[in-house]
């Protein structure tokens, strides 16, 4: 039951994925969008390509910089990478994936605080990266006269970096134990030698969680920490480009920054744990975007770079979550 739960979810996604696709291709003559310009619908399907593959090395660099267990292969390590961005893709709010790449390191012989921690950190580098972005992008709305999305996204860019900051910041916490009130319960619910036996692997799971914060995030490690923030650099850049390469091969004038505007607001809003993998969060958000900031009013570009930066990474990254399972997890 619990195998066919876990299949059912990412089955899911897929399909609510292609529904909204569906839903979006009804809003407009499909002839519109076999007119795009093969090179330029090439480019875009490269950049969301490399973004993969950048986000596979970003991982492997992470890992063997703060695991302390040495450096790790590399096509193992990017194809668990790429594997668990397919779970991501397929959860509401993009979570598990983070999961996902903990459990492997775990059974690579990484302690389970430090397993979790060193997953955190690329989306530490991601959520203030797609955060501050979306803040442009807000501030930029605001500044052409749209002060209702423009204020949304400000704030809500504001409060995301704000918790995350507040998240590393715990982190590196004393004390952190697990807190007095799960105690309780376990003990109502487990009896006394089993909660006690959880507690004692939940403060020891917290401690290896805070070790690991303190021996990465720190002014000792400048120089890993700036590779890990230019490797995101790239993604970014990647990320914008996949867009931009679309909107340019349907001649439609919109440069590599409003490009990077309109993606980065789609992820800031997509990440609210609604719908799976963001759908019909991120397209909605796109064209409405799009449309009010720049005046460009395309549902074919909207299913264009849906297909290029969602539905052709979903497959590759499903293809390999499939043989990362069977080769690595069993």
């Amino acid at each position: 039951m619990r195998r066919s739960y876990v299949r059912f979810v990412p089955a899911a996604g897929i399909a609510l994925s292609l529904g909204i696709l569906a839903a979006v291709a009804s809003q407009f003559n499909f002839d519109s969008v076999l007119r795009i310009d093969p090179l330029y619908l090439f480019l875009a399907f490269l950049s969301s390509v490399l973004l993969l593959v950048v986000q596979g090395l970003r991982f492997k660099y992470v890992i063997d910089s703060f695991s302390g267990n040495g450096r790790f292969p590399t096509g193992e390590s990017m194809l668990v990478r790429m594997g668990s961005q397919f779970v991501a893709m397929t959860t509401p709010g993009y979570v598990g994936g983070e999961v996902a790449r903990a459990a492997w390191l775990t059974r690579r012989g990484v302690d389970g605080g430090r397993a979790l921690w060193l997953p955190y950190i690329e989306i530490i580098f991601d959520v203030i990266s797609s955060n501050m972005v979306a803040f442009a992008g807000g501030a930029y709305a605001i500044a052409t006269g749209n002060y209702l999305i423009g204020g949304v996204l400000v704030s809500l860019s504001v409060m995301i970096l704000a918790f995350i900051l507040l998240v590393v910041r715990f982190s590196r916490k004393e004390d952190i134990r697990v807190p007095g009130f799960v105690i309780g319960l376990s003990r109502r619910a487990l009896g006394e030698k089993r909660s006690s036996w959880l507690v004692e692997r939940g403060d020891r799971f917290l401690a290896e969680f805070r070790n690991a914060s303190r021996v990465s995030l720190n002014r000792k490690n400048a120089r890993q920490l700036l590779w890990i923030s230019a490797y995101t650099a790239v993604m970014v850049v990647l990320t914008g480009a996949c867009l931009f390469f679309v909107t340019a091969g349907l001649s439609l004038k919109l440069g590599l920054p409003a490009a990077l505007f309109i993606v980065f607001v789609s992820i800031v809003l997509g990440n609210i744990p609604v719908t799976l993998g963001g759908s019909g969060m991120v397209e909605v958000s796109v064209y409405y975007y799009t449309s009010l900031v720049f005046g460009v009013a395309s549902w074919p570009m909207v299913f264009a770079w849906r297909i290029a930066s969602y539905i052709l990474p979903l497959f590759i990254t499903g293809g390999a979550a499939n043989v990362a399972l069977h080769k690595y997890a069993r």
